[in-house]
């Protein structure tokens, strides 16, 4: 299911995805939103991302370059990151 998914986002050039796309922001936003709802959590976020490099203000800024993010930028994230070139073996358990 997700190689079709990719696919119709890389090859398609359909109307829906720009509806996808839109809600696809929408929640994104929200789940930024929720994450600084509350004090401690705004206060945790702020923290860990200053902490990490990225400055207190990254949750906010993400929330404002959201509604930037082009079905173009997307395809070009998808083709990059999912690509065959890029495998990885994870083996989790006792030594």
């Amino acid at each position: 299911m997700l190689e079709n998914n990719v696919a119709l986002l890389v090859h398609g050039n359909k109307p829906h995805l720009v509806n996808e796309l839109a809600a696809a922001k929408v929640n994104m936003k929200n789940n930024l939103i929720y994450r600084i709802d509350r004090k401690s959590g705004r206060a945790n976020s702020m923290a860990a991302n200053e902490y990490i490099g990225y400055g207190y203000r990254f949750t906010l800024d993400m929330i404002d370059m959201a509604d930037n993010i082009t079905v173009e930028q997307v395809n070009n994230f998808i083709k990059q990151k999912f690509s065959n070139n890029r495998k990885y073996l994870s083996i989790v358990g006792k030594k």
